[in-house]
């Protein structure tokens, strides 16, 4: 159990880091204490699950995804797709259009 809160706790601080947030930020957006995300990320503190739905909603991401630990191989595809979710996670809507034509035309060839 110790290892799966230590690997939750790391999974949460990477998708957080990823989308440009503080812990302070993520905290508020989940309503929830810094530190007691602080604790989450260390791996110290055992969560329910509803306030890990609510720090996967604060990120805008499911529940379902922060559970998800990719093997071995793919877990420099994830690290990408993550990377480029970060990118775009707080952009408006015309920019995200835009980012979806051009991803949409490179990947037609």
């Amino acid at each position: 159990m110790e290892e799966l809160l230590k690997k939750l706790g790391r999974k949460i601080r990477i998708l957080r880091e990823q989308r440009n947030l503080t812990q302070e930020e993520l905290s508020e957006r989940a309503q929830i204490s810094y530190k007691f995300l602080g604790e989450i990320e260390r791996g110290l503190k055992n969560s329910s699950i509803k306030i890990l739905g609510q720090i996967a909603d604060a990120m805008g991401i499911s529940l379902a995804e922060l559970f998800y630990f990719p093997s071995d191989g793919d877990q420099e595809k994830e690290r990408i797709k993550n990377e480029i979710f970060g990118l775009i996670a707080n952009r408006d809507i015309p920019n995200l259009k835009k980012a979806l034509k051009i991803l949409e035309a490179y990947l037609e060839e």
